[in-house]
């Protein structure tokens, strides 16, 4: 039995080689986030999906909470 390919090497490429942009591109983001929290400690993200940006922001808040109107997505 042939094992079932999720994705084609060029799509795989694709996403390797943008990988280390789009880290850098949610640190911005977090960055820029922060920055305007004030010296509130708490947070909530709207549309925050998966939680990949909520997941670093919390290491930096006291509280904070993600919201998304997917529930597949949390």
């Amino acid at each position: 039995m042939k094992p079932r390919v999720l994705y084609s090497k060029e799509e795989s490429n694709f996403l390797s080689e943008r990988e280390e942009e789009w880290k850098l591109h949610d640190q911005q983001k977090i960055e820029v986030i922060l920055s305007q929290t004030g010296d509130d400690h708490s947070l909530i993200e709207v549309g925050c999906g998966s939680g990949q940006i909520l997941k670093e922001i919390v290491k930096r808040v006291l509280r904070a909470m993600g919201v998304d109107e997917s529930a597949d997505m949390l």
